[in-house]
C-alpha cells in the first residue's frame, strides 16, 4: 500500500471545460462528482483518454502515477451536426434566393 497522498485540483472551470491539476502517488483514477453525459471528451498531459462511467453516475478517467494536467471538454456530436446542417441551410437559401432572382429578372 502506498502512503504517499495524492491530490487534485480544479484550476479551471467553464461552461464547457474543466482543467484538472493532479500529483498521483499511483496511476489510478480521477473520477468527478459531475455527471457522466456522452459529448465529453478528456485529455491527459495532451493525450486523448477515454471518459469512463464511475458509480453509473459520474465521469473518471485514468490518470498515471505523478504529476499530470487533466482537460475535460464538452463537444457533442449534436453540436457539430447542427453547426453543419445550419450551414448547409443557409447556403441552399441563398442559393435559392439567387436562382429566383434571376429567374425572375430574365422573365420580365
Amino acid at each position: 500500500m502506498n502512503s504517499q497522498p495524492s491530490s487534485a485540483e480544479i484550476v479551471g472551470y467553464g461552461a464547457n471545460e474543466i482543467w484538472v491539476d493532479v500529483d498521483a502517488a499511483s496511476a489510478g483514477m480521477l473520477v468527478m462528482s459531475e455527471v457522466f453525459y456522452p459529448g465529453w471528451n478528456a485529455r491527459v498531459n495532451d493525450r486523448a483518454v477515454e471518459v469512463l462511467r464511475a458509480n453509473y453516475l459520474f465521469r473518471a478517467v485514468e490518470i498515471p502515477a505523478g504529476a499530470s494536467r487533466v482537460k475535460f471538454k464538452y463537444e457533442p456530436v449534436t453540436f457539430t451536426v447542427g453547426i453543419g446542417l445550419g450551414a448547409i441551410t443557409i447556403l441552399a437559401l441563398a442559393g435559392f434566393g439567387i436562382w429566383a432572382q434571376k429567374k425572375s429578372g430574365t422573365s420580365q
